[in-house]
């Protein structure tokens, strides 16, 4: 019965996309084989003039029914990939905000560039200890490139929050 609950739910689509496309090219070959030379000698015992025609079909459908698959595998394969990306992609991101996240930080609602007035920056001859240093031009490309991320989906707006508030999570866009 666990095999069988494994099946219907949705976990591992790809794969099961895979193994769909797999299966239905083998059965599909199987079947036209099958029938190819029942057709066969039906149209012989017929003394048809389309004798032939069964045994084409038995050579060029297996291939056309195999070329056709690819594309359900394809997608299969690009299915798994994407989920495989998306996970690694999520380690990534609760790496980097694991590493960085101050426990006296709270993300504020509304966190703007424009938030940010002339001294919030460090200037480049003003350096101090344990914030991060650099420029405003660097901070503004950083926060583009948060904010890219979050447009993307690839970032959620907690964590874009939290760059954006945070030097130290900041420093490592």
């Amino acid at each position: 019965m666990g095999k069988i609950s494994e099946i219907f739910n949705f976990e591992n689509i790809g794969g099961k996309i895979k193994n769909l496309a797999k299966w239905s090219c083998w059965i599909t070959i199987l079947l036209i084989w099958i029938a190819a030379p029942i057709a066969f000698f039906i149209l012989i015992a017929e003394e048809s003039e389309f004798v032939v025609i069964p045994l084409v079909a038995a050579i060029i459908a297996p291939v056309l029914v195999w070329i056709g698959s690819w594309a359900m595998y394809a997608f299969g394969e690009f299915v798994e990939r994407t989920c495989d990306n998306e996970d690694n992609t999520r380690l990534i991101l609760e790496k980097l905000t694991e590493d960085n996240y101050d426990s006296d930080y709270t993300p504020t609602d509304e966190a703007d560039e424009d938030d940010f007035v002339e001294d919030d920056f460090v200037e480049d001859d003003e350096p101090q200890e344990d914030i991060p240093t650099y420029t405003k031009e660097d901070r503004k490309r950083k926060i583009a490139r948060i904010t890219e991320l979050r447009k993307k989906g690839l970032i959620t707006e907690e964590m874009y929050q939290q760059a954006i508030n945070n030097p130290k999570v900041l420093e490592r866009f």
